[in-house]
Protein backbone atom coordinates (compact mmCIF):
# COMPACT_ATOMS: atom_id res chain seq x y z
CA UNK A 1 0.00 0.00 0.00
CA UNK A 2 0.91 3.74 -1.06
CA UNK A 3 1.51 6.00 2.10
CA UNK A 4 -0.62 8.87 1.84
CA UNK A 5 1.06 12.07 1.41
CA UNK A 6 0.55 15.29 3.98
CA UNK A 7 -1.72 16.30 1.14
CA UNK A 8 -3.98 13.60 0.71
CA UNK A 9 -3.96 13.53 4.99
CA UNK A 10 -5.04 16.81 5.11
CA UNK A 11 -8.08 16.22 3.25
CA UNK A 12 -8.78 12.74 4.18
CA UNK A 13 -8.02 14.06 7.94
CA UNK A 14 -10.70 17.20 7.50
CA UNK A 15 -13.50 15.57 5.04
CA UNK A 16 -15.41 15.08 7.95
CA UNK A 17 -14.94 17.88 10.07
CA UNK A 18 -16.03 20.37 7.01
CA UNK A 19 -18.82 18.13 6.55
CA UNK A 20 -20.48 18.08 9.88
CA UNK A 21 -19.54 21.96 9.83
CA UNK A 22 -19.82 23.43 6.49
CA UNK A 23 -17.43 25.00 4.84
CA UNK A 24 -18.37 28.39 6.55
CA UNK A 25 -18.49 27.05 9.98
CA UNK A 26 -14.98 25.01 9.72
CA UNK A 27 -12.04 28.02 10.34
CA UNK A 28 -8.72 27.38 9.48
CA UNK A 29 -7.54 27.13 13.39
CA UNK A 30 -9.96 23.82 13.13
CA UNK A 31 -8.22 22.53 9.98
CA UNK A 32 -4.83 22.74 11.48
CA UNK A 33 -5.95 21.06 14.81
CA UNK A 34 -8.00 18.42 13.16
CA UNK A 35 -5.04 17.58 11.22
CA UNK A 36 -2.38 18.49 13.37
CA UNK A 37 -0.22 20.73 11.67
CA UNK A 38 0.74 24.36 12.05
CA UNK A 39 -1.37 26.68 10.44
CA UNK A 40 0.86 28.45 8.26
CA UNK A 41 1.88 25.69 7.40
CA UNK A 42 -1.70 24.64 5.66
CA UNK A 43 -0.40 26.92 2.62
CA UNK A 44 2.75 24.47 1.69
CA UNK A 45 0.25 21.88 0.83
CA UNK A 46 -2.82 24.47 -0.81
CA UNK A 47 -2.87 27.99 -1.93
CA UNK A 48 -6.02 28.85 0.19
CA UNK A 49 -9.36 27.24 1.97
CA UNK A 50 -10.61 27.14 -1.97
CA UNK A 51 -8.65 24.82 -3.37
CA UNK A 52 -8.74 23.02 -0.23
CA UNK A 53 -12.59 22.82 -0.25
CA UNK A 54 -12.05 21.64 -4.10
CA UNK A 55 -9.69 18.82 -3.26
CA UNK A 56 -12.18 17.64 -0.77
CA UNK A 57 -15.16 17.73 -2.98
CA UNK A 58 -12.79 15.73 -5.50
CA UNK A 59 -11.81 13.14 -3.02
CA UNK A 60 -15.23 12.66 -2.19
CA UNK A 61 -16.63 12.08 -5.73
CA UNK A 62 -13.56 9.39 -6.09
CA UNK A 63 -14.32 7.86 -2.54
CA UNK A 64 -18.20 7.33 -4.19
CA UNK A 65 -16.73 5.87 -7.26
CA UNK A 66 -14.50 3.42 -5.61
CA UNK A 67 -18.21 2.67 -3.37
CA UNK A 68 -21.16 2.94 -5.59
CA UNK A 69 -19.57 2.31 -8.75
CA UNK A 70 -18.67 -1.44 -7.95
CA UNK A 71 -22.10 -1.91 -6.97
CA UNK A 72 -23.12 -1.20 -10.37
CA UNK A 73 -19.89 -3.26 -12.36
CA UNK A 74 -21.13 -6.25 -10.34
CA UNK A 75 -21.20 -8.67 -13.49
CA UNK A 76 -23.46 -11.77 -11.67
CA UNK A 77 -25.78 -9.34 -9.93
CA UNK A 78 -29.28 -8.55 -11.80
CA UNK A 79 -30.53 -4.73 -12.11
CA UNK A 80 -32.96 -5.05 -9.35
CA UNK A 81 -29.65 -6.18 -7.21
CA UNK A 82 -27.53 -3.72 -8.04
CA UNK A 83 -30.35 -0.72 -7.61
CA UNK A 84 -31.26 -2.43 -4.13
CA UNK A 85 -27.57 -2.27 -3.15
CA UNK A 86 -27.10 1.47 -4.13
CA UNK A 87 -30.28 2.26 -2.24
CA UNK A 88 -29.21 0.13 0.90
CA UNK A 89 -25.62 2.40 0.25
CA UNK A 90 -27.37 5.44 0.88
CA UNK A 91 -29.35 4.16 4.26
CA UNK A 92 -25.85 3.20 5.55
CA UNK A 93 -24.47 5.99 4.78
CA UNK A 94 -27.18 8.34 6.54
CA UNK A 95 -27.59 6.06 9.38
CA UNK A 96 -23.75 5.88 9.69
CA UNK A 97 -23.66 9.75 10.26
CA UNK A 98 -27.02 9.59 12.76
CA UNK A 99 -28.74 11.04 10.18
CA UNK A 100 -27.34 14.46 10.25
CA UNK A 101 -24.44 15.10 7.92
CA UNK A 102 -26.30 14.48 4.58
CA UNK A 103 -24.32 13.84 1.18
CA UNK A 104 -21.19 15.91 0.84
CA UNK A 105 -21.85 17.00 -2.74
CA UNK A 106 -25.54 18.16 -2.14
CA UNK A 107 -24.42 20.09 1.20
CA UNK A 108 -21.43 22.17 -0.16
CA UNK A 109 -23.86 22.87 -3.37
CA UNK A 110 -26.44 24.05 -0.97
CA UNK A 111 -23.58 25.74 0.65
CA UNK A 112 -21.18 27.33 -2.26
CA UNK A 113 -23.25 27.39 -5.56
CA UNK A 114 -25.27 30.20 -5.00
CA UNK A 115 -21.59 31.88 -3.94
CA UNK A 116 -19.29 30.46 -6.31
CA UNK A 117 -19.40 29.57 -10.33
CA UNK A 118 -16.64 27.48 -9.62
CA UNK A 119 -18.07 25.65 -6.61
CA UNK A 120 -21.22 25.75 -8.80
CA UNK A 121 -19.66 24.07 -11.70
CA UNK A 122 -17.54 21.75 -9.65
CA UNK A 123 -20.27 20.32 -7.69
CA UNK A 124 -22.54 19.77 -11.34
CA UNK A 125 -19.90 18.37 -12.38
CA UNK A 126 -19.55 15.41 -9.82
CA UNK A 127 -23.59 15.17 -9.73
CA UNK A 128 -23.34 14.42 -13.92
CA UNK A 129 -20.82 12.18 -13.20
CA UNK A 130 -22.50 10.06 -10.42
CA UNK A 131 -25.62 10.21 -12.91
CA UNK A 132 -23.85 8.76 -15.52
CA UNK A 133 -22.79 5.66 -13.67
CA UNK A 134 -26.62 5.40 -13.01
CA UNK A 135 -27.57 5.94 -16.56
CA UNK A 136 -25.09 2.98 -17.24
CA UNK A 137 -26.29 0.82 -15.35
CA UNK A 138 -30.13 1.59 -16.31
CA UNK A 139 -28.71 1.05 -20.25
CA UNK A 140 -27.67 -2.20 -18.97
CA UNK A 141 -30.93 -2.71 -17.64
CA UNK A 142 -33.10 -2.09 -20.36
CA UNK A 143 -30.41 -4.00 -22.86
CA UNK A 144 -30.88 -6.96 -20.74
CA UNK A 145 -35.12 -6.79 -20.61
CA UNK A 146 -35.10 -5.45 -17.12
CA UNK A 147 -36.01 -1.87 -17.59
CA UNK A 148 -39.13 -1.00 -20.50
CA UNK A 149 -37.42 0.10 -23.75
CA UNK A 150 -39.96 3.33 -23.51
CA UNK A 151 -37.74 4.61 -20.38
CA UNK A 152 -35.30 6.94 -21.14
CA UNK A 153 -32.38 5.83 -18.93
CA UNK A 154 -30.66 8.95 -18.84
CA UNK A 155 -33.46 10.79 -17.89
CA UNK A 156 -34.73 7.96 -15.52
CA UNK A 157 -30.96 8.64 -14.14
CA UNK A 158 -31.41 12.05 -13.15
CA UNK A 159 -34.68 11.12 -11.46
CA UNK A 160 -32.89 8.82 -8.80
CA UNK A 161 -30.35 10.97 -8.59
CA UNK A 162 -32.38 14.05 -7.97
CA UNK A 163 -34.44 12.14 -5.77
CA UNK A 164 -31.68 10.54 -3.72
CA UNK A 165 -30.40 13.69 -3.22
CA UNK A 166 -33.72 14.67 -1.84
CA UNK A 167 -33.98 11.78 0.57
CA UNK A 168 -30.57 11.83 1.99
CA UNK A 169 -31.08 15.60 2.47
CA UNK A 170 -34.67 14.56 3.73
CA UNK A 171 -33.39 11.81 6.05
CA UNK A 172 -31.32 14.24 8.08
CA UNK A 173 -34.56 16.30 9.36
CA UNK A 174 -37.10 12.62 9.69
CA UNK A 175 -33.57 11.40 11.27
CA UNK A 176 -34.29 7.83 9.62
CA UNK A 177 -33.85 6.04 6.53
CA UNK A 178 -37.57 6.28 5.92
CA UNK A 179 -36.90 9.04 3.22
CA UNK A 180 -34.70 6.70 1.43
CA UNK A 181 -36.74 3.82 1.94
CA UNK A 182 -39.67 4.88 0.06
CA UNK A 183 -37.86 6.20 -2.89
CA UNK A 184 -36.34 2.64 -3.17
CA UNK A 185 -39.62 1.67 -3.11
CA UNK A 186 -40.74 3.49 -5.49
CA UNK A 187 -38.10 3.01 -8.01
CA UNK A 188 -37.66 -0.86 -7.36
CA UNK A 189 -41.82 -1.79 -7.63
CA UNK A 190 -43.22 1.36 -10.05
CA UNK A 191 -40.21 1.27 -12.26
CA UNK A 192 -39.90 -2.26 -12.79
CA UNK A 193 -36.17 -2.52 -12.68
CA UNK A 194 -35.67 -6.61 -11.73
Amino acid sequence: MIAKTTREKIIDDCQQLLWRNGVSGTSMSDIAERAAILKGSFYNYFKNKEEFVSAVLDAYAAKWETNVVAIFREKKTNARAKFAAYFERMKEMAASMQYTQGSLVGNFAQELAGASEKFAAQTEKIFRRMQSYLAEALSEAQQNGALPQNEDPDTLAEIILNSTEGAILRAKTARSTRPIEILEQFFLQKLAIA
